[in-house]
């Protein structure tokens, strides 16, 4: 009966030919040939592997207990090799877990990465922390690269599952990636997106709030910016027709000839941006807005959609609040005339002219 295979993520187990476990003596064994299958093909000293494991102890009993760990190990490991000197593990002796989360990380294969998902997320050689300091500093660092390792792999089977069709994994599965560490932005970004591109603006507002008060409150930050666009394209993409929609509703006979496809419409996204009418092109933060469009945001939109009366400033703005759902304001439109329309202002009723502001009660304007 000969080890073929070991589990390594998690609790360990080791397996021969015919998937039957195999038991080894001790803990230290086990972490003995953990760690020279995790090098496979290298030559350590057998000095180095008696302080790594044993160092705590006398030299004299460091060297004993590694011989009779290796004495152990042969009866169970084919093809490992000890001399007097050395002791090698050749490659392909042995398959292990910590193999298929590499092979995966480095692949697109859509199979090979649910392998490798399937796994988990468990921790390498776990129950192993309170070796020696030598081991300790060679096993914490592993485990780091291992969970990097991991991460990729599931952004990566994230990211191909939905060109085959299968959006509801890859949403799943992005919210576990944030399951696994809260604090790592870039799977926020990750699940935001899938959310975003499967058509759930709403819920994607609702997990970038959610983001912004678990950072605020944790961390004393904010998302950033890149997490920040990916939501404010969303607004941008999604508010303008439905705002028209509502403009030209309830502005016939406001505007002259009802020319609305002449205006201009900037959105003021959670982060301040700015974006233009089609929500896709930023303008710069030093862009005009009137001293009554300023007003008006300084003052916040609280209550819903303003009208601005036309003013020497500009010929019509109507700020138009986009509300996360916890009614926190996170942007607005504003829909002004270009400047060359200034000879319709004179021809705007004077009753109008002289309204500073006008409240629209509009449901479709609070959502």
């Amino acid at each position: 009966m000969a080890i073929v295979e070991l589990k390594l993520l998690g609790p360990f187990e080791a397996r021969d030919e015919r998937g039957r476990p195999v038991h080894l003596p001790s803990r230290k064994v086990r972490a003995l040939l953990a760690f020279l299958t995790l090098h496979p093909d290298k030559r350590f000293t057998r000095g180095y592997l008696a302080t790594l494991l044993w160092g705590d102890d006398q030299p004299d009993n460091a060297r004993h207990s590694l011989r009779q760990a290796l004495t152990a190990l042969r009866r169970e490991c084919r093809g490992l090799e000890v001399n007097t000197q050395f002791v090698r593990l050749p490659a392909g002796v042995i398959e292990t877990d910590v193999d298929l989360i590499e092979r995966a990380a480095a692949s697109q294969d859509v199979g090979l990465l649910e392998r490798a998902a399937a796994l988990g997320d468990g921790e390498l050689l776990e129950g192993y922390e309170y070796g020696t300091e030598m081991f300790s500093s060679w096993l914490y660092p592993e485990r780091e690269r291992l969970r990097a390792a991991s991460r990729a792999v599931l952004e990566s089977l994230i990211r191909a599952l939905p060109e085959h069709g299968q959006h509801k994994r890859a949403l799943f599965l992005a919210r576990q990636l944030i399951n696994y560490d809260p604090f790592e932005e870039g799977a926020h970004r990750l699940y935001l997106s899938m959310l975003v591109a499967t058509g759930q603006q709403r819920a994607a507002m609702k997990h970038y709030h959610d983001l912004r008060e678990f950072l605020h409150r944790e961390l004393g930050t904010e998302p950033e910016p890149a997490t920040t666009a990916i939501v404010t394209r969303a607004i941008a993409v999604d508010a303008p027709a439905s705002v028209l929609d509502v403009l030209r509703q309830h502005l016939t006979g406001y505007v002259p000839g009802g020319e609305t496809s002449r205006w201009e419409i900037l959105l003021v996204g959670p982060s301040g941006s700015l974006f233009d009418a089609a929500g896709r092109t930023a303008i710069p933060a030093g862009a005009p807005i009137s001293r009554a469009v300023k007003q008006a945001l300084s003052g916040g939109l609280g209550n819903g959609p303003v009208m601005l009366a036309p003013t020497r400033e500009h010929f019509m703005c109507v700020l138009i609040p986009l509300r996360n759902p916890a009614g926190a304001l996170d942007g607005a439109l504003a829909l002004m005339a270009p400047a060359d329309d200034a000879a319709r202002r004179a021809t705007r009723p004077a009753s109008r002219r002289a309204t500073p502001t006008m409240k629209m009660t509009t449901q479709a304007g609070r959502s």
